[in-house]
Parts: structure tokens; sequence; C-alpha cells
């Protein structure tokens, strides 16, 4: 398994911000972690990244337990590339430079320059390498922080809201490119994100409340991402419950006199199909 947690905890005091976190993640895989504002989404991300240090629990990354690492500085720099909301590039170097930056003291400036204009070749930014990031669109810094990322060769890529200041049509650009990367190169993605269309676009979604793992799916399609979310929703758990006071859904044909209808049933009947998929 290239990437587990073993029962992982991180508290602040009385706050329980991740609570026995135990999940597995094949090497490869494009992964993503959702959940309501204060679930430990980010804070999980971070003690992955070595960025914060455990309560209690074990994380291993490529064989490896993290607590038994003593230069975890130097295995992040190797293993692991970072992608933020809001790019957390230097204003006054060029995208190029803001690339090449994570490989000075590790290869020669030509070296660098060459890697780093591969990689925004790849993301697409050929023509605009020189550009400074005020110089540039918040889809094209991202894809610029998306390059700075690979830049090390990383084993795995973790990205928090990667998309949160986009649009609708620059984040599917984004999520189609980190993905087409996560298939060609084999690196596996992490991605923290609030928005379901994002989460649509990766393969497995974990799903946080309260610190803990309230539920794990395999992502079969949008459109069945789609009907996933309705069963999870507050009409979903009604229509499963078989009864709702709501006069809105009376009125819907979905309930009468707060019992499921025949046109309820049918919806309800979805959820039984999709879990047969």
């Amino acid at each position: 398994m290239f990437l587990k947690t073993v029962n992982v905890k991180k508290h602040f005091g009385e706050v329980k911000a991740v609570d026995g976190v135990s999940l597995e993640i094949e090497k490869g895989e494009f992964v993503s972690i959702m959940g309501p504002s204060g679930s430990g989404k980010t804070t999980l991300l971070t003690l992955l990244g070595t960025l914060d240090s455990l309560t209690s629990g074990d994380i291993i990354i490529d064989y490896e337990n993290l607590s038994s690492i003593k230069d975890v500085d130097t295995f992040r720099s190797k293993k692991m590339g970072f992608i933020f909301q809001f790019h957390n590039l230097i204003g006054y170097l060029t995208a190029l430079e803001n690339v090449e930056l994570p490989l000075h003291g590790l290869m020669s400036i030509d070296k660098r320059k060459a890697k780093a204009s591969e990689l925004l070749d790849l993301v697409g930014l050929k023509d605009r390498m020189h550009h400074i990031p005020s110089q540039l669109s918040g889809g094209e810094r991202q894809r610029v922080a998306i390059a700075r990322a690979l830049v090390n060769d990383p084993l795995l890529v973790l990205a928090d809201e990667p998309t949160g200041e986009l649009d609708s049509s620059t984040t599917q650009k984004i999520m189609d490119l980190m993905k087409k990367i996560n298939q060609e190169k084999n690196i596996t993605f992490l991605v923290v994100t609030h928005d379901p269309e994002v989460a649509k676009k990766t393969g497995k979604i974990i799903i946080l409340r309260d610190g803990k793992i309230s539920r794990e799916e395999l992502v079969k399609s949008a459109s069945i991402e789609d009907i996933m979310t309705l069963k999870n929703s507050t009409l979903g758990q009604q229509l499963l419950q078989k009864e709702s006071g709501d006069p809105y859904l009376e009125k819907l044909g979905l309930f009468k006199e707060k019992k499921l209808t025949r046109e309820g049933e049918l919806l309800l009947s979805l959820f039984e199909k999709v879990e047969e998929l």
C-alpha cells in the first residue's frame, strides 16, 4: 500500500481536528477529500504532507513510517509536491523562475531551466513562461503552481482547494489537466475540496465529518455521483426513512400524509440500483 494511515489523530487541546482516521490509497490513485468546514480536511492534508506533527497514530508513505524518518524536510522535498488555493507564487519571479525555485542547489542552472521549461510546456504555458504572476490569469497561475509541484518528480501531490478561486470553466480545465498528469505519470493525487464537481473528477471520494471518515466511495461516473450526493442529502435521508413532514415534498408528490408515494418509491429505487452497480 503506497499510502496508509492508522488511527491518526491531531488534537488541539479539546478540539479533535482529526480523530482516528484510517485510510489506504494505492499508488497512482486520484482521490478527493470532502467534508464541511471544520471536518479536518486541511489538517489531515498537512499531516500527510509532514507539515505538522501527529498527536497519535501512524502514517506510512511509500513504505516508510513518517515517525521513523529523521529528516522529514528532505523526505518531503524528494517525494511530495504541493498545490495551494492561492498559488503561493513569488510575485517578482517569472513563471519559469517560480517553477525552477525548488531545484536550487540540486542541479545546475541550465538543467533547472530546462526541466522547468519542459513542465510549463506540459501544462500549456510554453508561451507564457517569462511572464510574472500579475501578467497571468488565475487559471494560468494555477498551472504554474501545478508545474512547480511536479518539478521534483514527486510520488505524491497534495492539493488544498486547488480550484477554490477559479470559475467553473477554468476549474474543469485544471481538473482535467491534473487527471491527465495523474494517468500519464502515475503520480498519486490527493485533493481537498468543498466542490462536488471537483470531487466527481477524481476516482475515489473520502468524506470527513468531525475529524472522522464518515464514508468512502468510488466514483463510477459523474451522473452516478450525482445520485449518491442526492442519497446522502436531507431529501435522500427522508426518502430512505420513507417518511417526511415537509409540505413542499408533498406538493412535489413524493409524500402524502407524511408517507412515501409511488413517485417517491421510484426515486428511492434509484439508490438501490446504484448500490448494485
